[in-house]
């Protein structure tokens, strides 16, 4: 992020020390800045010689540097008024300007390399803040025969230097202030020298109104007229800094005295030094949102902070920094000072204070900007750059037992700012883990906003479709379509409250986590599982909930803030572009892994979360959260109930089994529908189809309702680590005598998922006002109405081991009529659990017995032709 050195009061003459400038000198080399600031007296008169020299060393400084700083510079009273206090007139005027031209602004402005050249050459001296400039022999005087004729010949005023303030300045006409912006900072330099009454002003200063109306009409250096130099400024919206330079001293300054005396010495001589019209300009920075405001003139350091409640400007702090001296031998060492301003890369201001330019000890801690003013800054900077601000954010997060995510996001009062465009509808994205799914009818409208705006869906090609009418191939993203558009500047405001879900998207335990990992590199490592907000646009306040199941009633979420990568610039994913290009990237950009952690303002923020535990729900309640960031919430997952390695392990060989068993029957069955001859069935493969058909037909007729046109089916379904999957090893339909050859859900997904996951029975009923996100996977020829769900387990030293990771797979009996005795299964009667249990231990018989025979022969995974 950028880094400011910042210099005053140089005052190149008798009382300059070449000594403490070579300290100075060395340590903004160390520094490395990427500006510096030079705020007025670089001399103490007005001649030509002696800022030259000035210009030709600060050039040389900031071309030794390897950040290659670009170099901004205002008057002061001593570079325009001989002692700083006398002008010289000359009339009429024209002949003023021959005879007393504006040395500072036709040299530091313009290009002295030919006059510099010169004059080394005539002289034979560097010039620079050194011996040799600052006295010249008498023998150099006469060999040189006036250098000021030299640099009133070579240094022209039409001749821009190539430094991004002379070419703003050029471009502007030649009129202060200038306004520049370099690597995201805004740079205002105000010339503080009375235009008028030059002659009797002696060392006060004034800001001509000019000036300051000049802000309210922006500044920036029209492209139209042309620059004879190529500016090296980069323009950009994102602005993270706006800085005004000028000399004179816009606050009073504290008097460090040992006597009233002193005290009132000052006193008295304050009146010809304060900027007479200060209040007029603190005002219009502050209305302006500036944030530093840098100057000299008074030779005293100070930091100060103010804020004007003045009527129709929002209250924003200016922080206030004045320099001492640079290298006076006839100063106090606390008042020779170089300041080094660097931004953090939150944005944060830290500023250290380098007296003579000494070593800069590491047991000194800079000065750090507070955090609530940085929180502002940001939230000021944010409503320039997206012309839109809410007054509250509100995510609700709530994860049922399987990780299933139920979310309610809801907007008040989001209304946009003068010069924006208007507005026709929002993006709405919801991000999804590779392993989740997304149903976009489970994508709701609060009802109270339905008559004033439809959700649709905004397809690749930028078209709109009804949710339930998506084009097959189409990515996109929810669309808020608004029946009224929102206008720029009016007062009317837009709120809505969206509810949406995503199943099987959170992991409820470690071994869970670490099956996920054997698919997805990115989870490789992960201990943890979060949820998050990002923030595209300035709100007032961000309200966060996250409300847990019982089974993670024990996690204690953590606040992560993460900020984008080239911060202050961010996703503006309110754009339609710009939310296209999110909701179609790479999982690492549209979940934004790649934003950057912000310690700082994660430590401020942390203490905002609560706990209540009577609703197992975590709250963060934030005002002014920053937008370009993410804020998360992150646990560590817990391990679970997980059955230990042997019983992993022996569970892993059942279900190889299995799967062995369901490869050998789809082996034959395409074999023998290919008929090129089909291979022989085992005779212990033929018993298990047998035996799990027979259970089957029996398990359907025992759940069967009345409707005699009701259709069944029924599936053992075998988790498949490989693939994160349950196959159906066998399957059995009412209705059809070839049952489908490949059935599968992912792990977690289904009814089938749940029981997997859950270790337990799961009678699922459809409902019209459901709000479970359990549903099941949709199998042709079959609308199910009940399905249920019995897990198999590993069975050690005669017992079930009812664990995770102990669960080999799932049979399921699912049905369409409305009449089927499923419905029996359902509830937490005690009828209804005994009979859950009832069929549970009939199915694990079943597949026990199965196992049993599958394993007691080496059966091939194929057969020679008889």
């Amino acid at each position: 992020m950028p880094k400011i050195a910042h210099i005053s009061d140089i005052h190149f003459g008798k009382t300059f020390d070449v000594d403490v400038w070579r300290n100075v000198r060395r340590r903004i080399q160390e520094f490395n800045p990427d500006l510096l600031i030079v705020s007025g007296d670089v001399v103490d008169h007005p001649r030509p010689f002696q800022m030259m020299a000035v210009k030709a060393e600060l050039l040389d400084v900031c071309a030794s540097c390897s950040s290659e700083p670009e170099l901004f510079i205002v008057p002061g009273n001593h570079d325009v008024r001989l002692w700083g206090n006398l002008r010289l007139r000359v009339w009429p005027r024209w002949l003023e300007r021959i005879l007393l031209p504006e040395w500072f602004e036709r040299i530091m402005f313009s290009d002295i390399n030919e006059a510099k050249e010169k004059i080394e050459a005539e002289l034979g001296i560097s010039l620079g803040l050194n011996e040799n400039c600052k006295k010249l022999t008498w023998r150099r005087r006469l060999k040189g025969l006036k250098p000021g004729n030299w640099i009133r010949r070579y240094v022209k005023a039409s001749t821009c230097d190539g430094r991004v303030q002379s070419c703003d300045r050029c471009r502007n006409g030649g009129i202060w202030p200038t306004e520049s912006l370099h690597r995201r900072i805004t740079i205002v330099c105000f010339d503080s020298n009375p235009a008028k009454g030059r002659g009797r002003a002696f060392a006060s200063g004034e800001v001509g109104q000019s000036q300051i109306t000049r802000l309210d009409h922006g500044l920036r250096a029209e492209q139209s007229q042309a620059c004879p130099k190529t500016c090296k400024a980069k323009n950009t919206d994102a602005v993270l800094l706006r800085i005004a330079v000028l000399h004179h001293h816009p606050l009073p300054i504290a008097v460090s005295a040992a006597s009233f005396r002193t005290i009132a010495r000052e006193a008295k001589l304050e009146p010809y030094l304060v900027l007479r019209n200060s209040g007029d300009l603190l005002q219009q920075l502050q209305n302006h949102k500036f944030d530093l405001v840098l100057h000299g003139h008074k030779h005293r350091p100070q930091f100060a902070r103010l804020e004007l409640n003045t009527d129709g400007a929002d209250p924003y702090p200016l922080t206030v920094l004045a320099a001492g001296s640079t290298a006076k031998a006839d100063e106090d060492k606390a008042n020779n000072t170089l300041r080094l301003l660097e931004t953090e890369p939150n944005g944060r201001l830290a500023v250290r204070t380098i007296e003579r330019g000494e070593i800069w000890s590491d047991d000194e801690e800079p000065y750090r900007e507070e955090l609530p003013k940085l929180k502002q800054r940001a939230f000021s900077r944010a409503r320039e750059l997206t012309k839109r601000t809410a007054g509250l954010l509100r995510w609700e997060t709530r994860i049922d037992a399987v990780g299933n995510v139920n979310m309610t996001t809801e907007v008040r009062k989001i209304r946009l700012l003068h010069g924006a465009e208007v507005v026709k509808g929002f993006p709405f994205l919801v991000t999804i883990p590779s392993h989740g799914q997304r149903f976009n009818d489970l994508i709701q409208l609060d009802r109270q906003y339905q008559d004033a705006m439809e959700l649709m869906w905004r397809a690749e090609d930028n078209n709109l479709y009804a949710l339930d009418d998506v084009p097959q191939g189409q990515r996109g993203y929810c669309w808020i379509q608004l029946k009224q558009p929102l206008e720029p500047g009016s007062s009317r405001a837009i709120d809505y409250r969206i509810h949406h879900a995503v199943t099987n998207s959170i992991a409820m335990n470690s071994w869970e986590l670490a099956e996920r990992a054997r698919l997805d590199a990115r989870l490789k490592g992960r201990d943890h599982e979060s949820v998050r907000r990002y923030v595209a646009y300035p709100a007032d306040r961000l309200l966060f909930r996250l409300v847990l199941p019982p089974s993670l009633a024990d996690v204690h979420p953590e606040l992560r803030c993460r900020r984008a990568p080239r911060y202050p610039e961010f996703p503006l994913t309110f754009l339609p572009d710009v939310a296209m290009e999110t909701a179609t990237a790479d999982p690492r950009f549209r979940t934004f892994d790649h934003f950057e952690i912000d310690d700082d303002l994660q430590g401020e923020e942390q203490h905002k979360l609560r706990y209540i535990p009577q609703e197992l729900a975590w709250e963060l309640d934030i005002e002014n959260p920053v937008p370009g960031y993410v804020y998360e919430l992150r646990w560590k997952v817990p391990k679970g109930n997980i059955a230990d390695v042997p019983v992993r392990d022996g569970t892993t060989v059942r279900q190889k089994i299995l799967c062995d068993f369901r490869d050998r029957i789809r082996e034959y069955s395409e074999a023998e529908k290919s008929g090129a001859g089909s291979p022989k069935l085992a005779e212990v493969d033929r018993e298990c189809c047998n035996l799990f058909k027979d259970f089957a037909a029996t398990l359907m007729q025992d759940l069967a309702g009345v409707d005699p046109s009701e259709r069944q089916a029924v599936f053992l379904m075998v988790y498949d680590s490989s693939n994160l999957e349950l196959h159906a090893v066998r399957s059995c339909l009412s209705w059809s005598i070839e049952p489908p050859q490949s059935f599968a859900v992912p792990l977690g997904g289904g009814i089938a998922g749940a029981a997997f996951l859950q270790n337990k029975v799961i009678a699922w009923g459809k409902a019209p006002d459901s709000k479970s996100l359990i549903r099941p996977k949709p199998l042709p020829g079959l609308d199910p109405q009940y399905v249920l769900a019995l897990p198999i387990f590993y069975i050690g030293q005669n017992e079930l081991v009812i664990k995770t990771g102990a669960v080999i797979g799932v049979v399921t009996v699912a049905s369409d009529s409305v009449g089927s005795q499923i419905a029996d299964c359902c509830g937490e009667t005690a009828e209804a659990v005994k009979r859950r249990a009832d069929l549970q231990l009939s199915a694990q018989a079943v597949v026990t017995t199965m196992l049993h025979r599958l394993s007691r022969q080496s059966v091939p995974n194929s057969r020679p032709t008889p």
